[in-house]
């Protein structure tokens, strides 16, 4: 769905439908599900306390897949959230949307993990620009649902998700060194502080950027 004309004060929504949801039986059987969750995308984007605005994702072409996926995935939790207490069916169930979050955020510990997932699917109002928030940046999530007391702020700077750049080649990664000081050679994180003066430890890096430091380094 889009808004067009939003500039005039006259929203209008475009919306597109695949001709195989029509003519293919399996995917008509899902149609009706697949609207309503599209006219209430289509509610949320009209409604001015929602906000919805074509926002600009900051970063190269790969950061901006990520966050776009992200928030498309927290967008839809909101929405079906909302159809699951009306008793409406949508085009997945709880438990579906939950192994989609799972695999975007599972260097959360499960038990965080979880109850951000709950908080998220409980709450009953989220804007736009608080959905693009928690999609940007791991920190507002966490923030949100996570209990301070729940876990350190150490704790936290060592969560790194999957698909996220690596701060040493920019690449992104699934393949994350967390704590790079505890399994390398002082003389390997030197090195990599050569290169790069403001890295941290905290901030890991991907196997392969390690590894080459290794090899640089002789261990």
């Amino acid at each position: 769905s889009n808004v067009l004309n939003r500039v005039s004060g006259n929203p209008i929504i475009e919306m597109r439908v695949l001709a195989s949801r029509f003519s293919n039986p399996e995917e008509a059987l899902d149609l009706d599900a697949f609207l309503i969750q599209e006219f209430m995308h289509a509610k949320d984007m009209v409604d001015p306390e929602f906000d919805y605005e074509d926002a600009f994702i900051p970063g190269n072409p790969s950061v901006k897949n990520l966050i776009t996926s992200r928030f498309r995935l927290l967008w839809n939790m909101y929405v079906d959230s909302r159809l699951a207490r009306m008793g409406v069916v949508s085009v997945q169930p709880k438990e579906s949307r939950y192994r989609e979050f799972d695999n975007f955020y599972r260097k959360i510990p499960d038990k965080q993990r979880k109850g951000i997932f709950e908080g998220l699917w409980k709450t009953e109002k989220l804007t736009h620009e608080e959905l693009l928030s928690m999609a940007t940046d791991l920190d507002t999530l966490m923030s949100k649902y996570v209990d301070p007391g729940d876990m350190t702020e150490d704790e936290k700077d060592f969560i790194h998700l999957q698909g996220s750049p690596c701060p040493l080649c920019k690449f992104p990664t699934y393949n994350w060194v967390d704590d790079p000081e505890s399994i390398c050679d002082e003389m390997v994180i030197e090195a990599i502080q050569i290169d790069f003066p403001d890295w941290e430890n905290k901030d890991g890096g991907c196997d392969r950027c390690i590894e080459v430091y290794e090899l640089r380094a002789g261990v």
